[in-house]
């Protein structure tokens, strides 16, 4: 379920004088005694992998698809071992 919001009105309101500029979330970061770059940050804030969820409900079978055509298509497998498929058209 997804959480949702009323909005309300409040009617007419004043700017107020602008405030100084606060720190950035890398700067507090900085504060409290870590260090390093904004990227050692931002990897800062990504925790462990959880663990693998539960599968999914299966979904529907689809369509039967066209058949495929294997036409002026060539198959081989070249001296280190790989399969290749060349176009002849």
């Amino acid at each position: 379920m997804i959480p949702t919001h009323k909005t309300r009105s409040i009617g007419a309101c004043e700017t107020g004088a602008r405030g100084e500029r606060g720190k950035s979330a890398y700067e507090v970061w900085i504060d409290e005694g870590n260090n390093g770059t904004i990227e050692d940050f931002l990897n800062s804030l990504r925790g462990r992998d959880g663990k693998q969820g539960r599968p999914g409900v299966q979904g529907e079978k689809g369509e039967k698809g066209d058949p495929g055509s294997i036409d002026n298509v060539r198959f081989f497998i070249s001296d280190d071992g790989h399969l290749h498929v060349e176009n002849l058209e």
